[in-house]
């Protein structure tokens, strides 16, 4: 294309000129016998200008040739380098880059008659002018031009912002006086209280004054918005630029104001007669006496702690109970730095009797551990004349909400009978998960003061045991307290909150006849705390496998349990070790979920078929020979695994996956000449070679006939191509190029059907 125009172009301007990059991306795929192949690919795209051959005319206009393209630089996938492409010519973008690149306001083309001229189109800016007090005012806009015949500019009135200054003028000192007229009164106001005022803009300028070579940037900059001279209230009020009704009424309007910037004789002047005016402000932007002043009711956690007054503690022991009080309310110092500002205010009243016996309960029972956990330190350092360690020890134990592990932590008398019921009353009301050593220590003190096992144990069903799981040293010091009388009902839903059976050693001389009686309850119990909706006919046997892969130490029961709960139970377990549910869903952690449950049924005694079976189940999973021999090992005695690993190698055992093996990215695939073959005579060929029919292969997958029949898989042809009821495990892609096989299929299955098909293809070839 070529274009004249009146002004010569800058020398650094002619040739080619990068005008923009951007990027895009496809995709695509394709449906292969079940299976979904897709690639994605984004290819980063430059569009170059140029200028070129430049010619002076007669009549001292010039002429030059242009031309654009959009070169593909770059492709990641796919079907190698894409060939730049030349752009097709749009005569409006060409105006565009002409005018805004080249800094040509009027040229003509080949392709018109009446000249392109810059005053036909106009400018859309979307604005923002930010004022901040004591600072110059920001203003940042982004642009674009469109022709004047645009609906926008020729209709404005249809586009609407609501949140937006809408201005439309053909005269940059008519858009200036819009601009800084936006900036109202109130704005004004709430810019002088030190808040940060942004206008927002949407502008259609027209060019008309645009001036000859001028750019539309250079044009542009001739946006001027202005600062306000006067920065603070005092001297706005004043010099009469606003009124102290005026301050009141945008007050109003608006929550969380900052007075910070506001001098005490205006807040004295706008609280003075009207003090709900004080509500509207955030309280950390006022200053302390204002607020205590004017807001007795003022929120405590909103000033700083070395600015509380003795008056303010039953307000600051309010905030100390509730947690999410303390943090983050103030401005500035680090969370503890705040918690010790508290403590110490509250130490100020180590000489206050009265003032005790509200602080010690708080601290005692605080949903802030810090203050818990202070608490003794505190405590300790009360003199001895104010409160003496007796009255100090009756407030405690007589604290409503007091917990045992606070109780725990003083140096009380442990020879005391009243001491030991109030800690059994205690324990049996405290409902908070504990350590186990807690309950150690209650019952040390108990038993030391002569309390019966029937009043300990009620106290142990009171509080539900609602303690942790033991640890060995806590068991070990559990016997040696010797306490008896727990049973199973005790500890069941202890068993179920913690998805733990190690509660089960709190019990003594466990007959295996009274678990077993109990095991049907317990796994009942169990499926009913998993909150999962049962129909009528529900068996509780169906969920057993899930239930025992998310509980720990189970082989605390299995290993109590009669001979036929036992099989039972093994049964389910290594039925449920390729459950559909579980390879879809918990794939990511499937190998240390099946380690789990092999752990926790070994206990129970696991056979040499048991353990074949599992290693199916393995290799149902995915995985290969190896890893499914590396899961199992571990379980199996030491003098047993060579002999039971070379019978695993030596039975032919093949996998069962389900149909979604085909998603495996590691499948393992056999290429193939496509030439005279399709999917049909591919597979012709391998199902009818007699190696397929006599290597007899071990699986637990089954078909099933019309008439109800199961059929054994036991060949290698049937788990390759399938029977009624199970489909085989050999596919053919779409495009007969490939035969694909599970990634966990043996080796000398491959090669064979490799062997076959080099075979038949010579076979054919001499027919």
């Amino acid at each position: 294309m070529k274009f004249t125009t009146s002004k010569k172009i800058d020398d650094s301007l002619i040739g080619e000129r990068l005008l923009r990059e951007y990027s895009y991306t496809d995709s695509t795929g394709e449906s292969n016998d079940g299976m979904r192949r897709g690639f994605s690919y984004c290819v980063n795209c430059k569009l170059y200008g140029i200028v070129e051959n430049e010619i002076r005319n007669e009549d001292g206009t010039y002429t030059y040739d242009y031309s654009s393209r959009v070169i593909k630089d770059q492709d990641q996938y796919g079907d190698g380098f894409k060939k730049p492409d030349i752009s097709e010519y749009d005569l409006k973008e060409m105006v565009k880059e002409l005018m805004f690149q080249y800094n040509i306001n009027e040229f003509s083309t080949d392709l018109q008659e009446k000249p392109n001229s810059i005053k036909d189109y106009y400018v859309k800016i979307n604005a923002r002018s930010n004022y901040i007090k004591d600072k110059e005012t920001q203003f940042s806009y982004n642009s674009s031009i469109s022709s004047k015949d645009n609906e926008d500019y020729t209709k404005p009135d249809n586009y609407v912002w609501t949140s937006y200054e809408r201005i439309r003028t053909e005269s940059m000192d008519d858009l200036n006086k819009q601009i800084n007229s936006a900036f109202s009164k109130e704005d004004y106001i709430l810019y002088l209280m030190g808040h940060k005022i942004e206008k927002d803009y949407d502008i259609i300028l027209g060019l008309d004054e645009i001036k000859e070579d001028e750019t539309v940037n250079s044009f542009l900059d001739s946006i001027s918005v202005e600062t306000p001279s006067i920065s603070n209230l005092e001297s706005a009020l004043k010099e009469n630029l606003i009124s102290i009704e005026d301050v009141k009424n945008t007050i109003l309007k608006y929550k969380n104001l900052n007075g910070m910037e506001i001098s005490h004789s205006i807040l004295e002047q706008l609280f003075e007669n009207d003090k709900e005016l004080i509500s509207h402000f955030t309280q950390q932007k006022l200053p302390l006496d204002i607020l205590r002043k004017y807001n007795p009711e003022f929120d405590i956690k909103k000033i700083m702690p070395n600015d509380l007054l003795p008056s303010d503690l039953d307000k600051v022991l309010q905030n100390v109970i509730q947690k999410s009080s303390i943090l983050g309310t103030y401005p500035g110092p680090s969370e503890d730095e705040l918690k010790n500002g508290y403590l110490e205010y509250l130490k100020g009243f180590l000489n206050d009797k009265e003032a005790l016996k509200k602080i010690i309960p708080v601290i005692n029972t605080a949903h802030e551990c810090f203050f818990v956990m202070k608490s003794k330190e505190f405590v300790d350092s009360i003199p001895e004349e104010v409160m003496s360690k007796s009255e100090i020890q009756d407030l405690i134990l007589n604290i409503d909400n007091i917990g045992t592990y606070e109780v725990l932590s003083y140096d009380f008398p442990r020879d005391d009978e009243n001491y030991a019921r109030k800690l059994l009353e205690i324990f049996g009301r405290d409902k908070t998960q504990k350590g186990f050593r807690q309950l150690n220590g209650v019952l040390k003190v108990a038993i030391q003061n002569g309390i019966s096992d029937d009043d300990i144990l009620q106290s142990l069903r009171d509080n539900d045991f609602s303690i942790s799981p033991p640890g060995f040293e806590d068991i070990i010091e559990f016997e040696k307290i010797g306490f008896s009388g727990i049973k199973i009902d005790d500890i069941q839903n202890a068993i179920m909150r913690k998805k733990s059976f190690k509660y089960l050693k709190l019990l003594k001389n466990i007959d295996e006849n009274e678990i077993g009686k109990k095991y049907k309850d317990i796994l009942k119990g169990l499926s009913k705390n998993s909150g999962m909706k049962r129909n009528k006919d529900y068996d509780y046997k169906e969920e057993i496998f899930e239930l025992i892969s998310d509980y720990y130490d189970t082989y605390e029961l299995f290993s109590k349990l009669p001979k036929d709960d036992k099989n039972m139970t093994k049964k389910i377990v290594i039925q449920n070790l390729d459950n559909e549910e579980i390879i879809e869903h918990d794939d990511y952690n499937l190998d240390d979920k099946i380690k789990k449950v092999i752990r926790e049924i070994r206990y129970m005694g696991i056979t040499e078929d048991e353990f074949t079976s599992i290693y199916m189940k393995c290799l149902n999973n995915g995985m290969n020979t190896d890893k499914s021999f590396d899961i199992i090992e571990s379980c199996i005695p030491k003098e047993n695994k060579e002999k039971l690993k070379e019978k695993l190698e030596n039975s032919n055992i093949y996998p069962a996956p389900k149909y979604f093996w085909l998603r495996d990215r590691d499948l393992k695939r056999i290429s193939i000449n496509k030439a005279k073959d399709n999917r049909a005579s591919i597979k012709e060929k391998i199902q009818k070679d007699g190696r397929c029919f006599s290597t007899m292969v071990k699986t637990d997958l089954e078909g099933v006939s019309k008439d109800g029949k199961k059929i054994p898989i036991n060949n290698l042809s049937k788990w390759l191509f399938g029977v009624p009821g199970a489909r085989g495990h050999l596919t053919v892609t779409k495009a007969g190029d490939c035969v694909q096989l599970p990634s966990n299929t043996p080796d000398e299955t491959v090669e064979l059907i490799k062997g076959i098909l080099k075979e038949r293809k010579i076979e054919d070839e001499i027919r």
